[in-house]
C-alpha cells in the first residue's frame, strides 16, 4: 500500500456506507482514520488532516480539496427510490424524545405519513446529485466519472471487493448489513418497534419518481461505471494480480 496516498470514502446517507466502513476497519488502524464524519473538512487545519490516511464521511466532492496530498476516492450509490424510502423509515423510526431533543430536522418524517411527507417536504436528505454535484446532474456525472471506485448497494459484496482492491487493502468480500431500520431495539434513540410500512399507491410512486428523477439518471450512469470497474477487478483476479 502506498503510504503517502490518502484514501477517501464519500458516504452518501442510506447507501450501506456504515457497513462498508465497519468492514474496512478490520484492516485499518483507528489512529489512521480522520474522526471527521460530516462535511466540515474546511474547518480543519490542513496540517492536521495530513496526519491521517483514511477519510470516511458525508463529504461533498468539493470539500476533498481540503485534504492535502494525492487521493483515491470511492463511494456507493443506491437505487434512488429505495434510498428515499429507506431514509423516510429510518427517520420515522427515531424516538419522539430523540427527535425533539436531538434531531428536530426529523420531525416532518416522524409526524407525517408517507404521502404527506412527500407532498410537503420532499426528500429531507441530500440527494445523490446534490452530494456529488451540488444539485447539477451534469457535474455529478462528471465527478462520478473520476471516482476511483464506485459501488452499488444492491451489489454490496462485489462493491466491497472493488473498493478494497482500488484502495490496496486486503481482499474483503463480505459486507454485513448495519444501521438497518428496525434492528436497534436497545438504542434509546429509536422506537422499540419499527414503523409500519405503508402501501405504495400510484400517487406515492409518482411523487417518488418526480423527486428522484435526477438521481435515477445518475444511478444508471453509476451502474455503467461499476460494471466496467468490476470487469477490470475480475480480470485482475483471474490473472492473479488480485489475491483471492
Amino acid at each position: 500500500m502506498d503510504e503517502d496516498l490518502k484514501l477517501v470514502f464519500l458516504h452518501i446517507p442510506k447507501t450501506a456506507g456504515t457497513s462498508l466502513r465497519e468492514t474496512m476497519m478490520s484492516s485499518i488502524a483507528e489512529a489512521e482514520v480522520c474522526p471527521e464524519r460530516l462535511d466540515r473538512l474546511q474547518q480543519w487545519d490542513p496540517r492536521e488532516l495530513a496526519k491521517y490516511k483514511f477519510f470516511f464521511g458525508h463529504f461533498s466532492v468539493d470539500s476533498l480539496k481540503c485534504i492535502p496530498g494525492r487521493k483515491k476516492t470511492a463511494t456507493i450509490l443506491r437505487d434512488p427510490r429505495k434510498r428515499l424510502l429507506s431514509w423516510y423509515y429510518f427517520a420515522k423510526s427515531h424516538s419522539t424524545a430523540h427527535v425533539e431533543n436531538v434531531a428536530p430536522e426529523l420531525r416532518t418524517a416522524k409526524y407525517n405519513n408517507l404521502i404527506d411527507y412527500l407532498r410537503v417536504e420532499g426528500p429531507h436528505v441530500p440527494t445523490m446529485t446534490q452530494m456529488l454535484g451540488a444539485g447539477d446532474i451534469g457535474k455529478a456525472k462528471e465527478n462520478l466519472s473520476i471516482v476511483d471506485a464506485i459501488g452499488l448497494t444492491e451489489r454490496a459484496d462485489d462493491s466491497l471487493a472493488v473498493i478494497s482492491w482500488q484502495f490496496g487493502l486486503p481482499p474483503l468480500r463480505s459486507m454485513p448489513k448495519l444501521n438497518v431500520t428496525g434492528e436497534r431495539v436497545n438504542d434509546p434513540a429509536f422506537e422499540k418497534e419499527p414503523p409500519v410500512r405503508e402501501p405504495l399507491t400510484e400517487e406515492i410512486q409518482s411523487l417518488i419518481a418526480n423527486l428522484t428523477e435526477d438521481d435515477r439518471y445518475l444511478y444508471e450512469h453509476a451502474k455503467f461505471i461499476f460494471e466496467r470497474q468490476f470487469k477490470l477487478f475480475t480480470e485482475a483476479l483471474i490473472d492473479g494480480r488480485v489475491q483471492a
